[in-house]
């Protein structure tokens, strides 16, 4: 077995994919649009230990309406800021993280 070391990490920016984390039924004549945006409580902590969400985005943006039978799932990928990550454990906010806005098109 060959093992290699990873390439250098940026700590500041470290990409999280939240899979199937909504779904979507809708009647409509052209597009939908879920819009994941970043909410106040972006700000994990642990003590002094901080998690900063630094964006919030759906990589599955516009997508025509699926109707009533099956719903349309998606993701959500997060960027998020672990440079000042010191400990581990639940890091954790009082505010939501990042909220959904569906729109139609």
């Amino acid at each position: 077995m060959s093992v290699t070391q990873p390439s250098s990490v940026n700590f500041s920016a470290v990409n999280l994919l939240l899979k199937n984390v909504w779904a979507v039924r809708a009647i409509h004549d052209g597009d939908v649009e879920v819009k994941a945006e970043l909410g106040q409580g972006n700000l994990l902590e642990l003590g002094n230990s901080k998690i900063e969400v630094t964006d919030a985005t759906n990589p599955h943006n516009p997508f025509p309406a699926p109707g009533l039978g099956t719903p349309k799932y998606g993701d959500v990928q997060l960027t998020l800021d672990l440079s000042a990550a010191t400990a581990p454990g639940a890091h954790s906010a009082t505010a939501p993280t990042y909220t959904l806005e569906v729109n139609l098109l």
